[in-house]
């Protein structure tokens, strides 16, 4: 299990889509080639090499000696197509390989074992964009250029943080002598901004402040100048910059208990220990798919793994940073989200209650928790059979306690943050509270919308004003004059009345006549009009 999370956690990150399966039964439909058939999936076989030699096709080289302080990974065949084997011991060797620069060294290899290896010590203190692998970013200046950087902080030494960036930005000088500004940028927040020196790099000093830095540090510096097409002029050339690799994250001891996501990351730089239901090991599609998600947002890339089981009901144990997945909490833990029989509680650091509600039957719920001196993730499943839910996009950085759903996404946040801006916030509540809470905020609204839309934009239409003054006093008039008639002349009165609706209805019947005779003649014009068009269509397409 410990090498199916570690090597899960090296494909999530370059991109692909993990599944788990158990077994090797169900090989031969995976490998199956579509119908031109090309190779559709990948395949990792996990497990000892004895257990897969009835499945692969190719010979796997034997090594002469022991082999169990080792691990294998090697290149085979099920029923034709590519797959790898990947098969470690009392320890994950083989998997991490996967996320290791010495993977290259396995390029033109069919087979090879895996030894141990320490990781090399490094300083503490700080450490540069060259030790942390950062792309170089580079661009030719052309009045304006932006330079983005992205550093991920899971790489960051074990147990630190980052409180101050240095930058250093080399930036060509202009032929003309012009001034360029460097403004930097982390996760879209303006820090600092300077005149960039000649002949030398910029040095930007910048603190981090709390809570801006995640997971990922997305550095952007902006460098400006006046251009000399502001004087309609041809510009002749770009000058360059660049993000040097010599610029640095200032490090410090992340001491204390996390209280972001993101905290985890340097709790789990030496070693992160998983606890699993029981069921895992025959049903690994049931919780590793949203395990190797959260180990791979949390976790570097070489930090080890160890895999143990926890008993249905029973409060696990933690001896180092961990993840549970459990439906109690982990022993001597104080979680924020309690659970009673379908209902979710959420509490602040005081305990006073800020979000209650019921009717979970699926999804989770994942919360920072403190065993001890040990931090970790706690993962509740909400499901009757125990299942965690696989998300296309999970984003765990700022935030302690995250509900967690297979049919979320981003575009709702997207459009909030689009329509409202960045400071808004997202509270998980029942659909009751959605419709009270919009009825509570917006009835006035809402029934002035009803009542007067119509008619203030477009009064003709509305019923809004049923009769007009003119329109009262005739009616009044007239219904005076029949009153009157009727009371001093019975019988002409009723004559009149009767010959007033004779007219009324003939005037009916001849509008509607009128109306009749028109759409008959223009469905006659139509007709004797269209019999030259459709012939001249039909010698120009055949002559065509």
């Amino acid at each position: 299990m410990a090498t199916a999370a570690t090597v899960a956690r090296s494909l999530i990150s370059s991109g692909p889509h993990v599944s788990f399966y158990h077994g090797y039964n169900g090989l031969p439909e995976l490998a199956k080639p579509d119908e031109a058939g090309r190779w559709t999936r990948g395949i990792v076989l996990v497990g000892p090499l004895a257990d897969a030699v009835g499945v692969i096709a190719a010979p796997i080289a034997k090594v002469a000696g022991a082999v169990q302080p080792f691990g294998m990974l090697a290149a085979v065949r099920i029923a034709g197509q590519p797959a790898l084997l990947v098969s470690d011991g009392d320890a994950v060797r083989a998997g991490r390989l996967f996320a290791s620069p010495l993977l290259a060294a396995t390029r033109g290899i069919a087979s090879a074992t895996v030894g141990e290896a320490s990781p090399l010590e490094s300083a503490t203190d700080h450490v540069t964009f060259d030790q942390l692998a950062v792309a170089p970013a580079q661009a030719e200046v052309f009045g304006r250029a932006d330079l983005a950087a992205v550093v991920d902080t899971r790489r960051l030494p074990g147990g630190t943080r980052p409180t101050r960036l240095l930058l250093d930005v080399m930036v060509a000088p202009d032929g003309a002598g012009e001034k360029a500004v460097v403004s930097v940028f982390v996760n879209k927040r303006l820090l600092g901004s300077t005149v960039a020196a000649s002949g030398e790099p910029t040095h930007l000093d910048l603190p981090l402040p709390d809570g801006l830095v995640g997971t990922i540090a997305n550095v952007r510096a902006l460098v400006q100048r006046d251009s000399a097409q502001g004087d309609c002029r041809f510009e002749p050339q770009g000058y360059p910059a660049q993000i040097l690799g010599s610029s640095s994250l200032m490090l410090e001891s992340a001491a204390g208990a996390p209280h972001d996501f993101s905290d985890l990351t340097s709790h789990f730089a030496r070693g992160l220990e998983l606890r699993l239901p029981p069921a895992a090991p025959d049903q690994p599609g049931l919780v590793l798919g949203l395990v190797a998600e959260v180990v791979n947002q949390l976790a570097a890339d070489l930090a080890p793994i160890s895999v143990n089981f926890v008993a249905a009901g029973s409060a696990a144990g933690a001896d180092a940073p961990f993840i549970v997945v459990s439906d109690v909490p982990p022993a001597g833990t104080m979680p924020r989200v309690r659970f009673d029989r379908g209902r979710v509680a959420v509490t602040d650091r005081s305990g006073r209650t800020l979000l209650d509600l019921g009717g979970f039957v699926g999804g989770a719920v994942a919360q920072i928790v403190t065993a001890g001196d040990n931090p970790g993730l706690w993962i509740k499943p909400l499901s009757a059979d125990g299942s965690l839910p696989a998300p296309s996009d999970l984003h765990l950085d700022h935030g302690d306690v995250a509900f967690v759903d297979a049919n979320g996404g981003p575009e709702t946040v997207l459009f909030a943050r689009g329509r409202w801006g960045t400071d808004i916030e997202f509270v998980v509540v029942s659909k009751f509270d959605i419709v009270f809470t919009v009825q509570t905020a917006f009835a006035a609204a809402l029934s002035r919308r009803a009542v007067f839309d119509l008619a203030e934009l477009d009064p003709q239409l509305s019923a809004h004003t049923v009769f007009t003054t003119p329109q009262m006093i005739v009616a009044y008039a007239l219904l005076s004059a029949v009153l009157a008639g009727l009371a001093f002349a019975p019988i002409d009165a009723l004559i009149f009345i009767n010959i007033a609706i004779s007219i009324f209805y003939l005037g009916n019947f001849v509008f509607k006549g009128i109306l009749a005779l028109d759409a008959s003649l223009a469905m006659a014009a139509a007709l004797v009009l269209g019999a030259p068009v459709a012939l001249v269509m039909r010698v120009l397409v055949h002559r065509t």
